[in-house]
């Protein structure tokens, strides 16, 4: 379920299904901040080439989801979720432990 808080925030309860537990969308910045990746900035360069590749993927999705799921704001988190899970994450998750295979190999020289 979801509510809104100060500064106009979505807050989520605990049984909502989100990546990261909080996440805080600032107005100005259009930033979105994960608490649980503070420690490793990215870089001014980075953070522009994937705005620029989420906005492509935003496009496709957007292009292959029928008109009538994205109507309310209920329907347009749920499209857009169920995209995601579909379509990006699985490739994300094959990159990431594909990138922990060949430094767990590069350590052990192999």
């Amino acid at each position: 379920m979801a509510k809104r808080g100060k500064k106009d925030q979505l807050i989520r309860d605990e049984s909502s299904r989100i990546s990261c537990a909080t996440v805080h969308r600032y107005r100005n910045s259009r930033e979105l901040i994960c608490p649980r990746n503070r420690s490793s900035p990215m870089t001014p360069e980075d953070k522009e080439l994937l705005d620029a590749h989420v906005k492509a993927i935003a496009k496709i999705l957007y292009k292959n989801t029928p008109s009538e799921k994205i109507e309310t704001f209920e329907g347009i988190e749920t499209a857009v979720r169920n995209q995601v899970l579909e379509h990006v994450s699985p490739k994300i998750a094959f990159f990431l432990s594909e990138k922990r295979l060949e430094q767990q190999r590069g350590k052990h020289g192999q």
